[in-house]
């Protein structure tokens, strides 16, 4: 069965109350301030609460009404709000982490063991490391056991990208290392495509997002520390970059000139047309997201050849019946999350 995954922010937001959808992030604390100096961005607002769509959108893409110069400005203003969002969702995460441990056991270890085992693809809109921190836990004996030095030490530097293997395009490190041919990975891993770049990846920070991307690491399994928060470490590990996050906005067409990027799209494209299942957990294809609905029509028609079952893994309901209408069928609904990773994963 070739399954593919797609994950969206209610797929985080299951895990923990502390991680983010766009909305929480527009009424955040430091979102906020950021926005409290800098007046045409703040007033664009939803029902009280800042519109982080329409204000990235404003920030990413070039303006008519604007000179080149005040264009440009704003290309820092983009620089300096989407650092304001890393920092911001790497401290909701650390929280998520600390506070729902437990829970993680319950269901997302085996849900990572059971994506390991079947190989699957995981198609993520979500900039956490989650997903990386709960396939390195669940393969934590494998990693402990071989990844030492010559005096059985383990080497916790080369750790920070045992996660990296899952990464359906190569994202060196920011370093410029490589793990030698001894650190080897776990032969079943599955892969991962993360449309909306990642909280660990870093680019030159110009205008034109065209550079190489680098990875600065990711604290494995469920630990988390200051490694992970990188309120220090980032002004050494990333200096002179900024951070690969690539926003909700009406368009992208300037990130997409990056090749990898662009390359992780086509991917995803080239994996819906030979799916089996799609599986969309958290992910509520709003309306306005124009570019990933014509994506999933485009590579999930009658014509691709596969008869096609759809499942949605979303407390709302109606997210069922706007699949129903997207892909002419009828879906198999779920309401909670927890619940069905655990009998998915139960079901190898």
């Amino acid at each position: 069965m070739n399954d593919v995954f797609i994950i969206g922010a209610g797929f985080s937001k299951a895990i923990s109350h502390h991680m983010p959808v766009t909305g929480d992030l527009g009424d955040n604390e430091a979102v906020r301030r950021f926005l409290q100096d800098h007046d045409e961005y703040r007033r664009l607002k939803i029902n009280g609460v800042p519109d982080l769509e329409a204000i990235l959108t404003l920030m990413a893409e070039d303006q008519p009404w604007l000179t080149a110069s005040e264009n440009r400005h704003k290309d820092g203003d983009f620089i300096d709000f989407v650092h304001t969002v890393n920092t911001t969702v790497r401290d909701m995460q650390v929280d998520a982490i600390e506070e729902s441990r437990p829970r993680l056991d319950e269901w997302l270890l085996p849900l990572a063991r059971r994506w390991s085992l079947d190989r699957s693809t995981i198609v993520t809109f979500n900039y956490d490391t989650m997903i990386e921190k709960a396939v390195t836990a669940a393969h934590e004996d494998h990693y402990r056991s071989t990844w030492v030095d010559g005096s059985g030490v383990l080497r916790e530097s080369d750790l920070a990208w045992a996660h990296s293997a899952i990464y359906a395009a190569p994202i060196p490190r920011m370093d410029g290392a490589w793990l030698g041919p001894e650190l080897s990975h776990p032969t079943d891993l599955p892969e991962l495509i993360k449309l909306h770049g990642s909280l660990n990846w870093y680019y030159s920070g110009t205008h034109s997002v065209d550079g190489p991307i680098r990875d600065i690491g990711v604290k494995p399994f469920w630990q988390s520390s200051l490694k992970d928060r990188k309120k220090a470490e980032m002004k050494g590990d990333a200096a002179g970059k900024s951070a690969l996050i690539i926003p909700p906005t009406y368009g992208k067409k300037q990130f997409l000139v990056n090749d990898t990027i662009r390359g992780l799209w086509e991917m995803t494209g080239e994996k819906l047309k030979t799916a089996d299942r799609i599986f969309l957990i958290g992910y509520s294809i709003p309306p306005g997201d124009h570019m990933v609905r014509s994506m999933l029509v485009h590579n999930t028609s009658a014509a691709t050849g596969h008869k096609l079952e759809v499942v949605v893994v979303n407390p709302d309901e109606q997210v069922a019946n706007r699949v129903e209408e997207l892909f002419d069928l009828t879906p198999k609904w779920h309401e909670n999350t927890d619940i069905w990773a655990a009998e998915y994963a139960a079901s190898a």
